[in-house]
Protein backbone atom coordinates (compact mmCIF):
# COMPACT_ATOMS: atom_id res chain seq x y z
CA UNK A 1 0.00 0.00 0.00
CA UNK A 2 2.82 2.39 0.79
CA UNK A 3 6.60 2.52 0.90
CA UNK A 4 8.53 2.48 4.22
CA UNK A 5 9.08 6.23 4.00
CA UNK A 6 5.34 6.86 4.01
CA UNK A 7 4.92 4.48 6.98
CA UNK A 8 7.34 6.65 8.90
CA UNK A 9 5.61 9.80 7.74
CA UNK A 10 2.22 8.50 8.93
CA UNK A 11 3.70 7.81 12.34
CA UNK A 12 5.18 11.32 12.49
CA UNK A 13 1.85 12.90 11.53
CA UNK A 14 -0.01 10.93 14.19
CA UNK A 15 2.53 11.94 16.85
CA UNK A 16 2.36 15.56 15.73
CA UNK A 17 -1.43 15.60 15.99
CA UNK A 18 -1.39 14.08 19.47
CA UNK A 19 1.32 16.48 20.64
CA UNK A 20 -0.96 19.36 19.71
CA UNK A 21 -3.90 17.92 21.59
CA UNK A 22 -5.64 16.65 18.46
CA UNK A 23 -6.49 13.00 18.95
CA UNK A 24 -6.75 11.03 15.67
CA UNK A 25 -10.37 10.35 14.71
CA UNK A 26 -12.00 7.45 12.91
CA UNK A 27 -13.79 8.13 9.65
CA UNK A 28 -14.20 7.00 6.06
CA UNK A 29 -11.90 8.35 3.37
CA UNK A 30 -13.38 8.90 -0.12
CA UNK A 31 -9.91 8.40 -1.63
CA UNK A 32 -9.29 5.10 0.15
CA UNK A 33 -12.97 4.10 -0.15
CA UNK A 34 -12.46 2.54 3.26
CA UNK A 35 -12.43 3.24 6.97
CA UNK A 36 -9.41 5.20 8.13
CA UNK A 37 -7.95 7.43 10.82
CA UNK A 38 -7.66 11.19 10.32
CA UNK A 39 -4.85 13.12 12.01
CA UNK A 40 -5.13 16.89 12.40
CA UNK A 41 -1.68 18.52 12.47
CA UNK A 42 -3.12 22.05 12.66
CA UNK A 43 -1.02 23.15 9.71
CA UNK A 44 -2.49 25.19 6.84
CA UNK A 45 -6.29 24.62 6.77
CA UNK A 46 -6.00 23.30 3.21
CA UNK A 47 -3.45 20.64 4.06
CA UNK A 48 -3.42 19.91 7.79
CA UNK A 49 -5.93 17.05 8.07
CA UNK A 50 -4.39 13.82 6.81
CA UNK A 51 -5.81 10.38 6.16
CA UNK A 52 -3.32 7.98 7.69
CA UNK A 53 -3.88 5.30 5.04
CA UNK A 54 -2.91 7.09 1.81
CA UNK A 55 -1.94 10.50 3.24
CA UNK A 56 -4.68 12.35 1.38
CA UNK A 57 -5.48 15.96 2.27
CA UNK A 58 -8.96 17.59 2.37
CA UNK A 59 -8.78 18.80 -1.24
CA UNK A 60 -7.94 15.27 -2.45
CA UNK A 61 -10.90 13.83 -0.57
CA UNK A 62 -13.20 16.66 -1.71
CA UNK A 63 -12.48 15.94 -5.38
CA UNK A 64 -13.21 12.22 -5.07
CA UNK A 65 -16.25 12.85 -2.86
CA UNK A 66 -17.62 15.23 -5.50
CA UNK A 67 -17.04 12.58 -8.17
CA UNK A 68 -18.90 10.02 -6.07
CA UNK A 69 -21.86 12.32 -5.46
CA UNK A 70 -22.22 13.96 -8.86
CA UNK A 71 -21.12 11.09 -11.12
CA UNK A 72 -21.58 7.86 -9.16
CA UNK A 73 -20.80 5.88 -12.33
CA UNK A 74 -17.50 7.70 -12.87
CA UNK A 75 -15.38 4.51 -12.88
CA UNK A 76 -17.10 3.59 -16.18
CA UNK A 77 -16.53 6.98 -17.84
CA UNK A 78 -13.71 8.29 -20.02
CA UNK A 79 -11.61 10.54 -17.79
CA UNK A 80 -8.54 12.56 -18.63
CA UNK A 81 -6.44 14.28 -16.00
CA UNK A 82 -3.84 16.96 -16.66
CA UNK A 83 -0.74 16.91 -14.45
CA UNK A 84 -1.88 14.23 -12.00
CA UNK A 85 -0.21 13.78 -8.66
CA UNK A 86 -1.08 12.68 -5.16
CA UNK A 87 -3.41 10.10 -3.61
CA UNK A 88 -6.57 11.23 -5.41
CA UNK A 89 -5.00 10.85 -8.86
CA UNK A 90 -3.75 7.38 -7.93
CA UNK A 91 -7.20 6.36 -6.66
CA UNK A 92 -9.02 7.62 -9.76
CA UNK A 93 -6.59 5.95 -12.16
CA UNK A 94 -6.82 2.69 -10.20
CA UNK A 95 -10.62 2.59 -10.25
CA UNK A 96 -11.28 3.89 -13.77
CA UNK A 97 -10.14 1.64 -16.68
CA UNK A 98 -10.66 4.49 -19.20
CA UNK A 99 -8.52 6.96 -17.29
CA UNK A 100 -5.71 8.71 -19.19
CA UNK A 101 -3.38 11.49 -18.16
CA UNK A 102 -0.88 13.96 -19.52
CA UNK A 103 1.69 16.50 -18.36
CA UNK A 104 3.12 19.70 -19.74
CA UNK A 105 6.70 18.72 -20.60
CA UNK A 106 8.82 21.69 -21.59
CA UNK A 107 10.56 21.12 -24.89
CA UNK A 108 8.49 18.06 -25.82
CA UNK A 109 6.08 18.36 -28.81
CA UNK A 110 2.42 18.43 -27.85
CA UNK A 111 0.92 14.95 -28.11
CA UNK A 112 4.34 13.27 -28.02
CA UNK A 113 5.63 10.95 -25.30
CA UNK A 114 8.80 11.33 -23.30
CA UNK A 115 9.93 9.15 -20.43
CA UNK A 116 6.64 7.26 -20.45
CA UNK A 117 4.60 10.46 -20.09
CA UNK A 118 2.41 12.17 -22.69
CA UNK A 119 2.86 15.90 -23.25
CA UNK A 120 -0.21 18.10 -23.54
CA UNK A 121 -0.53 21.86 -23.29
CA UNK A 122 -3.91 22.89 -21.87
CA UNK A 123 -3.86 25.94 -24.13
CA UNK A 124 -3.44 23.76 -27.27
CA UNK A 125 -4.80 20.26 -26.64
CA UNK A 126 -4.29 17.75 -29.44
CA UNK A 127 -7.41 15.70 -28.63
CA UNK A 128 -10.40 15.69 -31.01
CA UNK A 129 -13.61 17.47 -30.06
CA UNK A 130 -15.86 15.66 -27.57
CA UNK A 131 -13.21 13.19 -26.41
CA UNK A 132 -13.94 12.85 -22.68
CA UNK A 133 -16.78 12.54 -20.22
CA UNK A 134 -14.75 14.17 -17.47
CA UNK A 135 -11.62 16.32 -17.53
CA UNK A 136 -9.82 16.72 -14.20
CA UNK A 137 -7.25 19.23 -13.03
CA UNK A 138 -6.06 19.40 -9.44
CA UNK A 139 -4.29 22.63 -8.50
CA UNK A 140 -3.27 23.28 -12.08
CA UNK A 141 -5.28 26.28 -13.30
CA UNK A 142 -3.34 28.73 -11.14
CA UNK A 143 -0.24 27.92 -13.20
CA UNK A 144 -1.69 28.37 -16.70
CA UNK A 145 -0.34 31.46 -18.45
CA UNK A 146 -3.35 31.87 -20.76
CA UNK A 147 -6.37 30.69 -18.74
CA UNK A 148 -9.06 31.69 -21.29
CA UNK A 149 -7.39 29.51 -23.93
CA UNK A 150 -7.17 26.59 -21.49
CA UNK A 151 -10.80 26.84 -20.37
CA UNK A 152 -11.93 27.00 -24.01
CA UNK A 153 -9.82 23.98 -24.97
CA UNK A 154 -11.05 21.88 -22.07
CA UNK A 155 -14.65 22.75 -23.02
CA UNK A 156 -13.93 21.72 -26.62
CA UNK A 157 -12.73 18.22 -25.71
CA UNK A 158 -15.65 17.51 -23.35
CA UNK A 159 -18.51 15.38 -24.61
CA UNK A 160 -22.02 16.85 -24.33
CA UNK A 161 -23.03 16.44 -20.71
CA UNK A 162 -19.39 16.18 -19.69
CA UNK A 163 -17.66 18.29 -17.08
CA UNK A 164 -14.37 19.83 -16.10
CA UNK A 165 -13.89 19.07 -12.40
CA UNK A 166 -11.06 20.87 -10.70
CA UNK A 167 -9.53 22.22 -7.53
CA UNK A 168 -7.57 25.46 -7.32
CA UNK A 169 -6.51 27.83 -4.54
CA UNK A 170 -9.50 30.18 -4.38
CA UNK A 171 -10.26 33.38 -2.50
CA UNK A 172 -14.00 34.11 -2.97
CA UNK A 173 -13.78 37.37 -1.02
CA UNK A 174 -10.93 38.80 -3.07
CA UNK A 175 -10.45 40.08 -6.58
CA UNK A 176 -8.50 37.82 -8.91
CA UNK A 177 -4.84 38.80 -9.08
CA UNK A 178 -2.67 38.10 -12.13
CA UNK A 179 0.83 37.45 -10.83
CA UNK A 180 2.58 36.67 -14.12
CA UNK A 181 1.74 36.75 -17.81
CA UNK A 182 3.44 36.15 -21.15
CA UNK A 183 5.61 39.06 -22.26
CA UNK A 184 7.41 40.04 -25.43
CA UNK A 185 10.69 38.67 -24.07
CA UNK A 186 9.38 35.86 -21.89
CA UNK A 187 7.38 36.31 -18.68
CA UNK A 188 6.24 39.60 -17.19
CA UNK A 189 6.19 39.32 -13.40
CA UNK A 190 3.48 41.52 -11.89
CA UNK A 191 4.13 40.30 -8.35
CA UNK A 192 6.81 38.46 -6.41
CA UNK A 193 7.36 35.11 -8.18
CA UNK A 194 5.76 32.21 -6.32
CA UNK A 195 6.19 28.53 -7.11
CA UNK A 196 4.30 25.35 -6.21
CA UNK A 197 5.51 21.78 -6.31
CA UNK A 198 5.61 20.21 -9.78
CA UNK A 199 5.67 16.38 -10.07
CA UNK A 200 7.74 16.51 -13.28
CA UNK A 201 9.92 19.58 -12.65
CA UNK A 202 11.97 19.96 -9.45
CA UNK A 203 12.18 23.72 -9.99
CA UNK A 204 8.41 23.95 -9.40
CA UNK A 205 5.54 25.63 -11.25
CA UNK A 206 5.16 29.38 -11.37
CA UNK A 207 1.86 30.69 -9.99
CA UNK A 208 0.35 32.87 -12.71
CA UNK A 209 -3.01 33.70 -11.09
CA UNK A 210 -4.46 33.96 -7.60
CA UNK A 211 -8.11 33.18 -8.39
CA UNK A 212 -10.79 35.25 -6.70
CA UNK A 213 -14.53 35.80 -7.03
CA UNK A 214 -14.37 36.35 -10.82
CA UNK A 215 -13.36 32.75 -11.58
CA UNK A 216 -16.80 31.38 -12.63
CA UNK A 217 -17.37 34.41 -14.86
CA UNK A 218 -13.90 34.07 -16.38
CA UNK A 219 -14.71 30.47 -17.31
CA UNK A 220 -18.02 31.50 -18.85
CA UNK A 221 -16.40 34.32 -20.83
CA UNK A 222 -13.81 31.90 -22.21
CA UNK A 223 -15.97 28.86 -22.90
CA UNK A 224 -19.65 29.77 -22.64
CA UNK A 225 -20.03 27.13 -19.91
CA UNK A 226 -21.36 27.65 -16.41
CA UNK A 227 -19.57 26.56 -13.28
CA UNK A 228 -20.89 25.38 -9.93
CA UNK A 229 -18.80 25.50 -6.77
CA UNK A 230 -19.17 22.57 -4.39
CA UNK A 231 -17.81 23.02 -0.89
CA UNK A 232 -18.46 19.71 0.82
CA UNK A 233 -18.35 19.61 4.61
CA UNK A 234 -18.44 16.25 6.37
CA UNK A 235 -15.98 15.60 9.23
CA UNK A 236 -16.71 11.87 8.98
CA UNK A 237 -15.19 11.96 5.48
CA UNK A 238 -12.31 14.20 6.48
CA UNK A 239 -13.93 17.12 4.66
CA UNK A 240 -13.19 19.99 6.97
CA UNK A 241 -11.42 23.32 6.67
CA UNK A 242 -11.08 25.94 3.95
CA UNK A 243 -9.70 25.96 0.41
CA UNK A 244 -11.32 22.62 -0.49
CA UNK A 245 -13.84 23.82 -3.07
CA UNK A 246 -14.44 21.64 -6.12
CA UNK A 247 -15.38 23.50 -9.31
CA UNK A 248 -17.61 21.73 -11.83
CA UNK A 249 -17.95 23.28 -15.28
CA UNK A 250 -20.60 21.38 -17.26
CA UNK A 251 -21.06 21.20 -21.01
CA UNK A 252 -24.75 21.07 -22.08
Amino acid sequence: MANPGSYRRRARLAVKAVSRGRLPRLGRCPVCAASTVFADTEQHPRSGLYCLRYLSKPRHRALVAALDRLYPNWPTLSIHESSPGGPSSSAISRRCPRYTCSFFLDGVPEGAQHGGKTCQNLEHLTFPDASFDLFITQDVMEHVMNPPAAFAEIARVLKPGGAHMFTVPYWPNRTTKVRARPGADGIDYLDEPQYHRNPVDPSGSLVATDWGRELPQAIFDASGLRTEIHDLNDPALGLRGTFKEVFVTTKP
